[in-house]
């Protein structure tokens, strides 16, 4: 649905009391489906900011009143595509996605992959748009081919018992989930992975018998701190062993090792890995945000790399200082970099083994992109093998944290963007200065 979608459908609502948007009205829906302030709203009317603010706290009063629910300017999105939404969705409120650009084929891909197997880890870098991405596919699901959505966020992790606990419940249509009085066992593929105790088995088995009674779609946000939590290893494992027609996504910064094996090993089990935003996309972030210098653009996201979140910030930091003027930030600034920024490559660079820290060195200290020839040389007096090279960039650009790119003769060659190697050097001075690292 797009924004005049949305406005027509409001006015189509609104028609059943006999009532029509004025205007004003379609402008201040216009902008609240954007995520704009009143301030930003005003200047795409001839109206004064008091007669804007007055028109728009009725408008949400009547609206609140229509969909039987609190609707506000913040959440008039998102409470309009979940009021729409042909499945039902349970469990924590699912966020709002006011901007959402491209990501086409990566939404097709998920739809696809979640539809066809058990489990499915969607594994991205912070701010790279998992959560949106998952969101968004809400919209996509049939209620002919789905019963319901449970959305639950993994942070913190809570007790394996009392997730299987809430799954049941809803599912169950309870809130107690001892009312649920299926006891049935279901038949499990054999497993070599740690057994659960006995409690968390019987509510699997009963999980299990609930997911084979309705399609639930359970997706769990911002599940990689469960990867330490050895209690959810055989539980994914039997939710992907078992015979039934759901299917568990995960969000994580960080893949699921034991994933791969069980999809090696015939398992419905699916890996997708969600990179930068094609330069299009990109793009129509700078355009949004109002940066000038079009022409520029494109430098300014090589130079910075296609993460929604980062180019955001990127962007906003450019028009708060510079008026949106994108070549005077690349005449005169090396690298724009903000706190939040460095707080983001943190939460990836404190995992970091030896083995990473001293390839992320290798190519952050290069004048030039790296072959890979050239860059085991730099790394051999390290002890570092060629395998061990291969299984580490293959770690890194999982993460989004290296390029790889063709260079002018064909060969392939790695490099950091511009924020991802200040961040490197960074922290390399800090070690050379015997400061405490960033964490």
């Amino acid at each position: 649905m797009n924004k005049e979608d949305a406005i027509r459908l409001v006015d189509q609502l609104l028609s059943q009391s006999g009532r029509s948007l004025s205007d004003v009205e379609k402008a201040i829906l216009a902008g609240a489906w954007d995520g704009e302030k009143y301030e930003q709203i005003v200047k795409q009317t001839p109206y004064s900011l008091a007669h804007i603010r007055q028109v728009g706290k009725k408008l949400w009063d009547v609206l609140s009143e229509t969909m039987g629910q609190s609707v506000t300017k913040w959440n008039f999105h998102h409470v309009l595509e979940q009021k729409l939404s042909p499945v039902p969705v349970f469990g924590d409120c699912v966020p709002n996605v006011p901007r959402f650009y491209g990501r086409g084929k990566e939404l097709a891909d998920l739809e696809a992959a979640v539809d066809r197997n058990q489990c499915v880890v969607l594994v991205g870098p912070p701010g790279i748009g998992k959560t949106a991405l998952t969101a968004k596919l809400l919209n996509s699901l049939s209620a002919h081919e789905w019963n319901c959505v449970i959305w639950k966020s993994a942070y913190p992790v809570p007790p394996l018992d009392s997730l299987l606990e809430e799954l049941l419940g809803f599912l169950s249509g309870s809130a107690n989930p001892d009312l649920d009085s299926g006891k049935s066992e279901s038949k499990e593929s054999g497993s070599s992975e740690p057994t659960t105790n006995v409690v968390s088995k019987n509510l699997i088995t009963r999980l299990i018998d609930r997911l084979q009674a309705r399609r639930c779609l359970v997706i769990l946000d911002s599940a990689e701190s469960m990867r330490g939590h050895q209690e959810y290893q055989p539980f994914l494992r039997h939710m992907v062993g078992a015979s039934h027609r759901s299917c568990f996504l995960l969000t994580s910064e960080e893949p699921f090792e034991s994933l791969e094996r069980w999809r090696l090993g015939g398992l419905a089990a699916q890996t997708l890995i969600l990179k930068d935003l094609d330069h299009e996309s990109a793009k129509r972030i700078l355009r949004d945000k109002g940066l000038t210098d079009e022409q520029s653009w494109q430098q300014l996201i090589e130079k910075y790399g296609g993460n929604p979140l980062i180019l955001e910030l990127v962007a906003n930091g450019v028009k708060d200082l510079f008026g949106g003027h994108v070549k005077e930030v690349l005449a005169y600034v090396t690298t724009f970099y903000t706190d939040l920024i460095e707080e983001l490559l943190n939460r990836q660079f404190k995992k970091f083994e030896d083995l990473e820290k001293q390839v992320m060195a290798a190519l952050a200290q290069a004048q030039k992109p790296l072959t890979f020839a050239e860059l085991l040389k730099d790394l051999t007096k390290e002890g570092i093998s060629s395998s061990d090279l291969v299984q580490t960039l293959d770690y890194l650009d999982k993460r989004s944290l290296i390029q790889i790119v063709r260079s002018d003769d064909q060969l392939t060659v790695y490099q950091l963007n511009s924020i991802v190697r200040k961040h490197t050097l960074n922290r390399l001075e800090s070690k050379a200065t015997n400061l405490p690292p960033v964490v």
